[in-house]
């Protein structure tokens, strides 16, 4: 509000690049002058000048909320199934079929520093995280089908939220199939008593390990004896063929 002996135009300057003031337009009605910036993505600096008069410079500051920069994701089957333990990173959502009873653990790391931090799951229940800094950390037990997301909330109170970045599916442990392809029933064998087995293994999370189990005809004693698989472990079909 400038009195109406200072001549000259009253004008607004913007500074958005830290070290440039550039002159922007001013809605003037009567002694009230306005500028409309609609959507204000970053901050700056402003100033009014009227002639060689200048105002103090003001600061508008932009802050952003939180962002989950980096999600890393350790999923541990139930220890009796005897699967390794899954690791995954990113944000892309994905879908993560495990052993029901399996453990999940998460550690996502946020662009700011966070005041809060929960799980999503499904459309009402949530689990508070453990915060520390930029970091947050939780765990929890896949029993059934879930669909993940995560809320965070920094230091200023500003809190977003993420779309789904896991769909969990708990597969229910059936009991694992083991054929013997070869020998057949009834078999000779050659005079150095050697014989080749063939076997196939399947499960629908995956072979951890194959006995061998042989009684002697008439004898009640057994024979029991641990199948290497090496890179097949773990794998939800295994065929082997192993030297007897």
């Amino acid at each position: 509000n400038l009195p109406w002996r200072f001549p000259g135009e009253l004008l607004l300057e913007i500074d958005e690049t830290g070290d440039l003031f550039r002159p922007v337009e001013l809605e003037s009605a009567d002694s009230l002058h306005r500028h409309g910036i609609e959507a204000v993505h970053r901050g700056f600096r402003y100033r009014a000048r009227h002639g060689r008069l200048r105002s103090e410079t003001f600061r508008v500051e932009v802050f952003h909320p939180p962002v989950l920069d980096s999600l890393h994701v350790t999923a541990t089957p139930p220890a009796y199934t005897g699967l390794p333990a899954r690791r995954l990173s990113g944000l892309q959502s994905s879908e993560l079929r495990l052993p029901a009873g399996s453990r999940l653990a998460l550690r996502g790391l946020a662009s700011s520093e966070l005041d809060r931090a929960w799980l999503r799951i499904g459309d009402s229940d949530s689990l508070e995280l453990v915060v520390a800094g930029h970091s947050a950390a939780g765990e929890l037990r896949v029993d059934e089908d879930l669909s993940l997301a995560m809320g965070l909330r920094d230091r200023r109170g500003t809190e977003t939220r993420t779309p789904t970045l896991l769909e969990l599916r708990a597969l229910a442990d059936r009991a694992p199939a083991v054929e013997i392809l070869a020998p057949g029933p009834d078999e000779d064998l050659s005079r150095d008593l050697l014989e080749s087995l063939e076997l196939l293994a399947t499960d629908d999370h995956g072979i951890a390990s194959v006995m061998l189990h042989a009684v002697k005809r008439g004898e009640p004693d057994t024979l029991s004896s641990a199948l290497p698989l090496g890179e097949l472990a773990g794998q939800p079909r295994v065929s082997l063929r192993h030297p007897w």
